[in-house]
């Protein structure tokens, strides 16, 4: 059990469904199932799940929430940058202690202006 993405070129929408594979011994050969669970949104990359009147009956709801809830929690991390400004100001403050010089010092400037853009654009979004 997984969950597949596929996206419509003709509505230029993200689905998101629930994928379960079997295997068919008499014939040889593996069977997908799958089950939409809903949209992918565009902005952010989380599962927004639809409604599930058809699906209730083929699928246990608890099982897809969950497994809506572990991708939504994996795009996020995904998404969050991975250091923090002060952290960088800490990391490159200790190694400029260890070597004074201006261009360093410069560089450090340029760094952390840098990052601090990064940091701007991405919580723009």
């Amino acid at each position: 059990m997984s969950i597949v993405l596929q996206h419509d070129s003709r509505t230029n929408t993200t689905y998101a469904y629930h994928n379960v594979v079997t295997w068919i011994k008499d014939e040889k050969r593996s069977h997908q199932k799958r089950t939409l669970i809903g949209r992918v949104s565009p902005v952010t990359g989380e599962i927004i799940p639809t409604a599930g009147n058809r699906r209730r009956n083929q699928v246990d709801e608890n099982l897809i929430k969950e497994e809506i809830e572990a991708y939504n929690q994996k795009v996020k991390a995904r998404n969050q940058p991975s250091m923090s400004v002060e952290r960088l100001e800490n990391d490159s403050s200790q190694q400029i202690q260890n070597s004074n010089s201006k261009e360093n010092e410069q560089l450090r400037k340029a760094l952390l202006d840098f990052a601090k853009a990064i940091l701007d654009i991405y919580e723009e979004k």
